[in-house]
């Protein structure tokens, strides 16, 4: 049975997520709850919101990958704050963006020369 969880607590499950894998705050929005996450020695951004984005934030390095947290998308209803979600689907979700921004930041140079 899927657990029927608050977006913005699968915001901060998913910012432990990341932090424990070594990505760091970079910076959050004025606007929402939207935080973007970095690793060290890398500009490209990783984006965490229970909303999605339709255009690049201004002044802000690119967002690479996007981890985003609808209650819409979990089932409940459109524009809900919570969301049924599986702790194993949470799970993937989170190894899915950290594995778009490690692909995606790296730099082509990186990919060619092997």
């Amino acid at each position: 049975m899927k657990p029927v969880v608050s977006t913005l607590e699968l915001c901060e499950k998913a910012a432990s997520l990341l932090k424990v894998a070594g990505f760091e705050l970079r910076c959050y929005s004025r606007k929402s709850e939207a935080c973007y996450y970095a690793l060290p020695n890398r500009a490209e951004l990783l984006r965490v919101a229970t909303h999605s984005k339709k255009r690049e934030p201004t002044g802000m390095n690119k967002v690479v990958a996007k981890l985003t947290f609808n209650g819409g998308a979990g089932g409940i209803a459109p524009n809900s704050d919570s969301m049924k979600l599986h702790p194993d689907k949470f799970f993937a979700m989170v190894a899915t963006a950290i594995g778009n921004y490690m692909l995606r930041s790296a730099s082509t140079t990186q990919i060619t020369e092997e």
